[in-house]
């Protein structure tokens, strides 16, 4: 019993972490996991933000923000005194999150690296921050949204599909990265497939593919995800833990 304790709260850095006693403050760096606290019902213990912190919209009006994922406000983050934060390997800098362990008491790290990891995420958050039950009820429906997706997969052929992070210039993701899991979870395969020095020249061959073809399907910038894309994944949780946009 012991055992599947600590695992529930072992975070991605291998820190086995306690249930939280007393005031709960917490700073999360990372977009998508700002959104879970709220899921989580935890929206009054968040006291920081980053300014790519933006859904739930109205909830995190009221929220501070700390400055960027990888441009932290150390000082504004000392002020706030909280005694969480919330930090993701690839979302974060490690030197930024080294400085602020020196004083915030708690760091939970994560590092996600498909959407069946996040099921794991929740009852971490759900463990330490006496939430189980909605982190159940959170991995129920992610699990049987995750069904649905392979279902639709298993339905409809492979497509190659283009998915775009960045311009000037021009980047996409790896295979083996958490964008390139969620498309393959609806049978979409990330292009090209592999992205090193003659990366940005390949990016390019695949730019040049006319819109309307499977490349362009599931690009997040440009052309941006279709309001209905966005409502899906967003309620499925099968956006990037790391951050929607980077």
């Amino acid at each position: 019993m012991r055992a599947e304790s600590d695992a529930a709260l072992t975070d991605a850095a291998g820190t086995v972490h306690r249930p939280a006693d007393g005031e709960v403050r917490i700073v999360s760096l990372v977009p998508s996991l700002t959104e879970l606290v709220c899921d989580l019902g935890l929206a009054e213990r968040l006291v920081g933000r980053t300014g790519f912190c933006i859904h739930p919209r109205e909830t995190l009006r009221a929220i501070p923000k700390m400055g960027g994922t990888k441009d932290v406000k150390l000082d504004a983050v000392r002020a706030l005194a909280p005694t969480h934060l919330i930090v993701n390997i690839d979302e974060n800098r490690r030197e930024t999150v080294e400085e602020l362990a020196a004083f915030v008491p708690h760091v939970i790290v994560t590092h996600p690296n498909a959407p069946e990891d996040n099921p794991a995420l929740y009852r971490l958050f759900g463990a330490v921050f006496h939430r189980r039950d909605q982190a159940e009820r959170l991995a129920a429906d992610f699990a049987a949204a995750l069904a649905e997706a392979h279902a639709v997969r298993a339905e409809l052929p492979p497509e190659d599909v283009l998915y775009l992070i960045w311009r000037e210039p021009w980047m996409t993701v790896g295979r083996g990265t958490y964008i390139a899991a969620t498309l393959a979870a609806v049978g979409w395969q990330t292009s090209p497939t592999r992205v090193a020095a003659k990366g940005r020249r390949a990016t390019r061959r695949w730019i040049g593919r006319r819109p309307g073809s499977a490349a362009w399907r599931g690009c997040s910038c440009p052309p941006n995800p279709t309001a209905s894309a966005k409502a899906t994944w967003r309620k499925y949780r099968l956006w990037p833990a790391a951050g929607r946009r980077r």
